[in-house]
């Protein structure tokens, strides 16, 4: 029997005055966090990661402070997952009887590329990531659901299945992967993409999703062509260019979006040790005419080279998103589990 790994990262092996620091480095791909007034720098925390072949689960046990502690998303985001998260106040979630919602217990629902920010209390956090591409077909649907989804319904039944995921997962036999993911894509879509009408304001939202996931596919679809980029995508898709920039503002760019999906598609060729093509020849099947701008390119958004990339995948192992800076743990940080999500 292999039971799934989880990916660890805990602050508490480090000194009190460096783990809040070395948690928010940790954290800081999709969030910046900022410490709660008062809060002792002491910041004894712990992240579990499951990787579930395209989706990511992760438990979070952290200090409660006293008073909430700020987060935002990333002003300029490297990912555009959804995150569907379950929030626990003061402590380990017990097993609930039928009809019965633990107390301070919040869900929420939120894309990583879209400004957000708030206040956390919870000290047990389970979220579970979700690349957009493990969903297009309904991607318009989940993009209109509330940030906030009441714990009563279909919403108390999700957060029931995150808890049963939190508790079953380290007992899991990888060879169970496979049916525990059509599972949970199957419970996530039950609960979240609903069968009603959608008020007027939702469906202009659900209209530029459509705009948006239909971008998507061709800048996938069309990631070789040296001559994608802003007016090229406008010709493909019959729009202006201000309607293109208003759709990709919240994602940092159109042009900063089509620069990264090229940069991710030559990371994961790159960490293939079955692909044995020249380096060149990977940058330019990624639409990198040139071979120096492209290593530039790549050493920017990741920290270190393209050949620093294949000698690790000729190794056997993988390369942190960005080397540690000083005083960090020299560890992964959650940027390289959220990766290895894109599709």
């Amino acid at each position: 029997m292999n039971l799934l790994k989880p990916h660890h990262f805990t602050t508490r092996e480090l000194p009190e005055h460096a783990q809040f620091e070395a948690w928010r480095a940790f954290m800081s791909s999709s969030i910046e966090l900022s410490p709660a007034a008062g809060e002792a720098s002491a910041f004894p925390a712990d992240l579990f990661a499951w990787d579930l072949c395209g989706l990511l689960f992760a438990r979070m046990v952290l200090p409660s402070p006293d008073v909430p502690r700020f987060w935002r998303h990333r002003d300029r985001p490297v990912m555009d997952h959804w995150c569907l998260e379950l929030t626990v106040e003061g402590g380990v979630p017990a097993a609930t009887a039928p009809h019965e919602c633990p107390a301070r217990r919040r869900i929420a629902f939120r894309c990583l590329g879209r400004p957000c920010q708030g206040t956390a209390v919870g000290s047990y956090v389970l979220s579970l990531f979700i690349p957009r591409d493990q969903f297009a077909d309904v991607a318009p649907a989940l993009d209109a659901v509330p940030e906030q989804i009441p714990d009563r319904g279909l919403g108390a039944l999700l957060a029931e299945f995150m808890m049963s995921l939190d508790r079953n997962l380290p007992a899991t036999d990888e060879h169970d992967l496979p049916k525990l993911v059509e599972a949970t894509r199957a419970v996530v879509s039950a609960c979240l993409v609903a069968n009603r009408g959608l008020p007027a304001l939702e469906r202009v939202g659900a209209a530029s999703g459509t705009l948006l996931e239909r971008a998507r596919k061709i800048i996938r679809h069309n990631l070789r062509s040296q001559e994608l980029g802003p007016d090229e995508l406008c010709r493909l898709m019959g729009v202006s260019r201000s309607r293109l920039y208003r759709l990709f503002e919240p994602l940092g760019g159109v042009s900063n979006y089509i620069r990264r999906q090229r940069l991710l598609q030559a990371h994961a060729a790159l960490s293939d040790f079955r692909n044995t093509r020249h380096i060149r020849l990977i940058a330019e099947n990624c639409g990198f005419e040139d071979a120096s701008s492209f290593s530039r390119a790549y050493y920017a958004e990741f920290g270190y080279s393209p050949s620093d990339t294949r000698r690790a995948a000729l190794g056997g192992h993988s390369l942190p998103a960005r080397l540690a800076r000083e005083g960090e743990p020299l560890d992964a940080s959650f940027n390289d589990l959220m990766l290895g999500l894109h599709s």
